[in-house]
């Protein structure tokens, strides 16, 4: 009887602790460890190159160290053991569920594609508790040869982390310059963007009247590319005011106060899309 009576008691305190232990109370070293998952790469780059691409994010978030990371040999052991295959994780879901096996406070996500001639990398970071993305971040290379991507990843993970880091290389065999300037008569700096006329360019396809600019040119470094604003755009509307040529849309973007969010309505390949963009402050 008197052991009986023990063991309820043990019972009932489990219980208790199980009720009251809240997640902030949870071991605050698993919050900091973050596990780093494969990137997922478009046709365009092959296998192995995705798998450097990968340890080149790895070895960033090492050297920022804002958080402990798992190297790929232990994060690939723990799944294996738990049954979990990467290739075979298609949703948001499964990949949680990968961190929580990896007892993982946090996780990094993200592809490298590629969308005419640019490559475009993305990433998201992940809160394995909440399951929220708590930051993303994408960087562009336009024209750039597969080696420049070694930058463009390491830069956009600095950027996700929230540190400043140098504009990675984005000059193709053709040998532009980087530091171009986005200041010419149908070109506005600010957002590093240059239009002309429908009318200029050919409005085929797009209105029976020619409305609208068509973007000729786009800095990889500015605020349109961030936003995913891309060179043959045709960009007809900002917020609800319909775009008549290239001077207007300069002139509305001189009148805009730093700091607003604009929508910039574009056609692509028949599509429309909204793009929006901050203006910066400065």
């Amino acid at each position: 009887m008197k052991w009986r009576t023990v063991i309820a008691a043990i019972v009932l305190a489990q219980c208790l602790v199980g009720v009251t232990f809240s997640a902030d109370e949870q071991p605050k070293r698993v919050m900091n460890f973050l596990a780093v998952m494969d990137l997922k790469c478009g046709k365009e780059i092959a296998k192995e190159q995705c798998s450097a691409l990968t340890d080149v994010l790895i070895d960033e978030m090492v050297k920022m160290k804002k958080y402990t990371v798992i190297d790929r040999a232990n994060r690939d052991k723990i799944l294996s053991e738990a049954g979990f295959q990467q290739t075979g994780c298609v949703d948001e879901s499964c990949t949680i569920e990968m961190g929580r096996q990896l007892g993982v406070g946090k996780i990094i996500v993200g592809s490298v594609t590629m969308m005419g001639e640019t490559y475009l990398v993305n990433l998201q970071l992940l809160n394995v508790e909440t399951a929220a993305v708590e930051t993303s971040a994408r960087e562009t290379c336009e024209k750039c040869k597969i080696d420049n991507l070694i930058a463009t990843t390491a830069s956009t993970v600095r950027r996700l982390m929230g540190e400043e880091a140098p504009p990675p290389q984005t000059t193709g065999a053709t040998g532009e310059s980087q530091g171009k300037k986005f200041s010419g008569q149908n070109c506005v700096e600010r957002i590093g963007i240059c239009v002309a006329d429908v009318s200029s360019e050919g409005a085929s396809g797009l209105m029976a009247k020619p409305v609208g600019v068509i973007v000729t040119d786009v800095d990889p470094n500015g605020i349109a590319a961030k936003a995913g604003i891309m060179k043959g755009d045709s960009i007809f509307r900002i917020n609800r005011r319909l775009i008549s040529n290239a001077a207007d849309f300069k002139q509305l973007f001189e009148l805009l106060s730093p700091g607003k969010v604009v929508r910039l309505t574009c056609s692509r390949g028949g599509k429309t899309t909204v793009f929006g963009i901050q203006i910066p402050v400065k």
